[in-house]
């Protein structure tokens, strides 16, 4: 609806349904004058407004994902904003607020697309209008792909309603290769065939297709032949191979300047699944249905022709990048691996082979190199596929350098101006591949200070960037990423990250320094330690990725530094856990668990450092490094130099959200001890014994309930009976006097029969406000065992307890055995009433 027009429809019932409904009218009332001059409109008018609406969308797409609280595409949001709208403009229709969203009118939007994909003129294609038509679906997609259908709400996308529509006009645009011999505009059905595969991709990017018998139709004029691809050795100087990796038609009318669009589509199709695959951007299930129609023999083929474009597409970008008259002199008479001369090239396939050289390269590397895992060592393949990849390593390394340093963006009217996280990602994925797989390949393209180059690139001006760390030197030589977003920004940061970690998983290996390394690895952490970055869930994986690259580091590094470089991880761990708050503490706990207790195992430091380490971890409420530290430091370095720090975080009865934590920790510390060091549960629990008591008896009365009170009652219960079992179990195996086991088992049993006469038992209510009969069942549970492993104790125990405590018991323990049945209430009998025979 337009701003600010005006109107006398005052008595329209106004709601969104009645905005939904004008803002059609309207746009048909204001195409009509376009329509007055052109009825019925020409198909140029048509390719027109279906490309407008193409950019429109995407427009929207860029401005929702740069403004926060805006939301085009999902239902709720927009009809929540439409109603508020309605009550901050009253009665007034076409306030100046008042507009319609996209997701309103998803039906038009789907319907004017299929329509223009299928677009004739006197029973002629029109493949102009029909490449607007598809781009528009592609435009749809990406912005309603993953929302949900409104209507049903059963978990279905709300595009799949309209699923007939859409698979019926990209399957029309995957068949002009056939269609093209029909007409001699052959190029613009070469177009139409490209972007029909760009759809499909699209489509198994948001799982969209779910039946199989649709996924292999659509499949059969996308996958490659073995006559497509032939299989090619990297040539040797002055060799030409081009008619082996090129596409020519045969047909005299076809145009040969566009007619590599069918192969190069193809190609790219089959690339950017394997990929994404890869790289979690397709699911399993939509990725298996493309692979499992796949010609396994044509794979390494592929991979060939995938590694001979991704190098001309990279040469033809560095070349069209270069200013200078001499490079464009050069660039025009420029001939590749799979093209004559470049004159010989459209501008859409140029275009094309350039946009697709990252994953063309990422796809050709991965597949080399799967192959020759699997090869065996006569296969004569084998040395034409490790050539391939030696020419395409400088290739990830120069792109990705290029992408980073933002040579590729002079020129911003540049029309193969790439997405440069994008690049750099795949660029990453690539150099990933080379260097989990480095014993497979022996080659020595790994330069000494290249790869530490690009860990430095990385990490300054990608990680640190996103971060929020300011750096002027690399800020003036590198452009920032921070502003890219959505997926792309994603997937730049995981592969940054994953790229480090594999480098320091397998730095034995490469020619990389790891004190160097160590000290890219440990400045962001440094600046979490020092609290230059603050952790959330949004940079918490970046956190976490570079702990586990420190960990891996440590395990390789000298023995003369890694005393230092120890002690400088604890501090890093310990300080990290604490920091952490709730939101994030599950997320980073099982990593810092992780690589503290690497620093156990082969450590350098002495049994007093760890010590101290374990005194600050009980003191401060880090009980999983606590955890970590029992199962592998010697149990009574950890129980002798922290038992009063466990002992005073017990005693606080108000931190209840501390208690569990503490109990697990200690219980599973004194069953790893008791078959080891009796004496040493002993010592623990002459001092934690009675907080232990007390935690029970507060918990199963519910004395002083607060915040995570309820929620932690039954494990905090739990847990103490547990410990309280294992000082029976001691007791009962060591060598003591009667009277002291009495004493014990007295204490005990008094508090445990409170908490069955407070809670009851199971068909044994108490009525008690917060009764919990689960606690009831528990303290039964313990008076039962201590009955049948001790009868003597038990029965002199009995002897010293208060009548109406000891018949507590005695009914708790009749329960328990008894299987807790309910009590029979049978109704009284029905007196006879006599008087009712008197005649």
């Amino acid at each position: 609806i337009k701003r600010g027009e005006q109107t006398s429809d005052t008595h329209i019932d106004f709601s969104v349904s009645t905005v939904i409904e004008r803002a059609g009218l309207i746009g048909r009332r204001d195409a009509s004058i376009t329509l007055g001059h052109s009825n019925p409109p020409r198909w140029q008018l048509k390719c027109i407004a279906a490309n407008i609406a193409s950019v429109v969308i995407e427009t929207m797409l860029d401005i929702e994902s740069q403004t926060e609280g805006i939301s085009f595409s999902n239902y709720k949001l927009a009809h929540a904003r439409c109603t508020e709208m309605l009550r901050e403009g009253g009665s007034q229709l076409y306030s100046s607020s008042h507009h319609s969203y996209p997701i309103f009118h998803i039906e038009e939007l789907v319907t004017m697309a299929c329509s223009a994909s299928a677009a004739t003129s006197n029973h002629s294609e029109i493949p102009s209008v029909q490449i607007s038509g598809v781009r528009i679906l592609i435009s749809l997609f990406h912005a309603f792909g993953r929302e949900l259908d409104f209507a049903t709400n059963d978990g279905t996308y709300v595009l799949q309603q309209f699923s007939s529509q859409i698979i019926s006009a990209v399957k029309h645009a995957l068949q002009s290769e056939s269609s093209h011999k029909d007409t001699a505009s052959g190029h613009e059905f070469h177009r139409l065939f490209a972007v029909g595969c760009e759809a499909l991709f699209v489509m198994l990017r948001y799982g969209f297709i779910t039946d199989s018998i649709a996924m292999k139709r659509l499949l059969k004029p996308v996958l490659l032949s073995a006559e497509e691809v032939p299989f090619s050795s990297y040539p040797n100087t002055g060799e030409n191979i081009f008619h082996s990796l090129s596409s020519k038609s045969v047909d005299i009318i076809d145009d040969p300047r566009t007619y590599p669009l069918f192969r190069i589509s193809k190609l790219s199709f089959t690339a950017k699944v394997s990929v994404a695959s890869e790289l979690g951007q397709i699911d399993q299930t939509s990725a298996s249905m493309v692979s499992d129609n796949l010609e396994t023999h044509i794979i390494v083929p592929t991979a060939v022709h995938a590694a001979a474009s991704a190098i001309d597409g990279f040469l033809l970008h560095t070349s069209k990048s270069n200013s200078d008259d001499e490079s464009r002199s050069t660039a025009e008479n420029f001939t590749g691996l799979t093209f004559e001369n470049r004159s010989n090239l459209d501008d859409t396939v140029e275009y094309e082979i350039i946009k697709s050289w990252p994953t063309f390269a990422a796809y050709a590397v991965k597949s080399l190199l799967a192959s020759i895992a699997k090869s065996s060592s006569d296969d004569d393949v084998e040395p034409s596929s490790k050539e391939w990849l030696r020419k395409l390593y400088p290739i990830a390394c120069s792109g990705l350098r290029r992408a980073i340093s933002g040579t590729e963006r002079q020129g911003n009217s540049n029309p193969t101006k790439l997405h440069e996280s994008e690049t750099v990602a795949l660029c990453i994925y690539s150099l990933r591949c080379f260097v989990m797989e480095k014993d497979i390949v022996n080659y020595d393209v790994f330069c000494p200070h290249e790869l530490i180059d690009i860990v430095h690139l990385l990490t300054k001006s990608i990680i640190f960037s996103y971060l929020g760390l300011s750096d002027t030197a690399s800020g003036s030589q590198y452009e920032s990423f921070s502003d890219s977003r959505g997926d792309n920004l994603d997937l730049l940061l995981n592969q940054s990250c994953m790229l480090i970690e594999d480098i320091c998983r397998n730095i034995e290996t490469l020619p990389v320094k790891s004190t160097v390394l160590t000290r890219l690895v440990l400045e962001p952490l440094a600046a979490v330690q020092e609290h230059q970055i603050t952790m959330t869930n949004d940079n918490i994986f970046i956190i976490c990725s570079f702990l586990r690259s420190s960990q891996s580091l440590l395990k390789n590094y000298p023995a003369k530094e890694k005393a230092t470089l120890e002690k400088s991880l604890v501090e890093l761990t310990l300080s990290i856990s604490k920091d952490a708050h709730d939101d994030i503490i599950e997320k980073i706990n099982s990593t810092c668990s992780s690589l503290l207790k690497s620093c156990c195992e082969q450590t350098c430091m002495s049994d007093q450092e760890w010590g101290l380490v374990a005194a600050y971890t009980a003191s401060n409420g880090l009980w999983d490094a606590w955890t970590t530290l029992s199962s592998t430091l010697p149990l009574t370095v950890l129980i002798t130099s922290s038992i009063k720090a466990v002992t005073n975080s017990l005693a606080e009865l108000k931190r209840s959200s501390n208690h569990t934590r503490a109990l697990v920790a200690l219980r599973m510390a004194l069953q790893s001890v008791s078959n080891n060091d009796p004496c040493l549960i002993c010592f623990a629990l002459q001092h934690v014994g009675c907080e232990v008591l007390q935690l029970l008896r507060v918990y199963s009365l519910r004395i002083n309930p607060g915040k995570y009170f309820d929620e932690n009652r039954i494990t905090v219960c739990a847990e103490s009976v547990k410990v309280n079992m294992i000082a029976f179990q001691y007791l009962n195996t060591a060598s003591m006097e009667e009277n002291g086991f009495v004493s014990f088992l007295s204490a005990l049993f008094d508090v445990l029969v409170e908490a069955i006469s407070f809670n009851g038992l199971p068909n044994h209510p108490s009525g008690k406000n917060g009764a919990d009969e689960t606690i009831g069942r528990m303290c039964a549970q313990f008076f039962v065992y201590v009955a049948r492993t001790t009868p003597a104790m038990f029965k002199s125990t009995l002897t010293v307890m208060s009548v109406e405590r000891r018949s507590v018991l005695e009914a708790a323990v009749r329960a328990d055995m008894g299987g807790y049945a309910a009590p029979k209430n049978d109704p009284a009998k029905k007196r006879l009433n006599l008087k009712g025979f008197v005649r």
